[in-house]
C-alpha cells in the first residue's frame, strides 16, 4: 500500500477564488507532507506511516490520561471527606509504635 492510498482521501483540495490574475496556490501542511512522501521509496513511506500512527495513538491517549487524573482527584477527595472535621486523633503515638521480637 502506498501513501496516497492511505492518506489522499483524508484531506480535500483547498478551493481558490477566481481573480483577474492567478495567484500562486498555497499548499496546506497535509499537501506538503503528501508531496514529500510521494518522493520516498515505498519502504520509507511505510516508516512514515508507522510514525504517523504512533503520533495519533499518543494524541488519542492524552484525553484518557486526563480522565484518569480526574477520577484520581475525585477518589482522593472522597476518601479524605470528613477527616478535616475530626477534632482529636483516634490513636496516640503509643498506639502507632511497632514492637518486634527477636526470634
Amino acid at each position: 500500500m502506498i501513501w496516497t492510498e492511505v492518506f489522499a482521501p483524508a484531506y480535500a483540495p483547498v478551493e481558490t477564488q477566481t481573480l483577474p490574475h492567478p495567484l500562486p496556490r498555497i499548499m496546506n501542511v497535509a499537501e506538503k507532507i503528501d508531496n514529500q512522501v510521494r518522493r520516498l521509496p515505498e519502504q520509507t513511506q511505510a516508516e512514515v506511516l508507522d510514525f504517523v500512527e504512533y503520533l495519533l495513538a499518543k494524541t488519542e491517549q492524552k484525553p484518557v490520561r486526563d480522565e484518569e487524573q480526574e477520577w484520581t482527584r475525585m477518589s482522593l477527595a472522597s476518601a479524605m471527606q470528613g477527616l478535616e472535621e475530626e477534632s482529636e486523633p483516634e490513636y496516640t503515638e503509643a498506639d502507632l509504635e511497632e514492637r518486634f521480637s527477636s526470634s
